[in-house]
């Protein structure tokens, strides 16, 4: 994905990287919606968290899914490769 470059191996590292971009957008959408809350409306406690989590958490999934990637084509893809 993002840090394996663009050089596909197999097929499926495409489809990955369509689906990446795709959840890429939605955590962008996610965060400006959740961003937006937090700065123009009055809400109680529960509707901050919920506006924090809706703006913090799909960056932290994002974040989760490139460093399992990363480690994927790191260290198991090779084994697979050379098996």
């Amino acid at each position: 994905m993002l840090m394996s470059g663009l050089s596909y191996h197999n097929p499926e590292d495409m489809m990955t990287d369509s689906i990446i971009l795709l959840f890429a957008h939605g955590v962008l959408i996610a965060s400006i919606v959740g961003g937006w809350n937090l700065t123009h409306m009055q809400t109680n406690t529960w509707g901050r968290i919920v506006n924090w989590l809706c703006m913090l958490l799909p960056w932290i999934c994002l974040a989760l899914w490139i460093a399992g990637d990363y480690l994927y084509y790191q260290y198991i893809w090779p084994y697979y490769l050379y098996a």
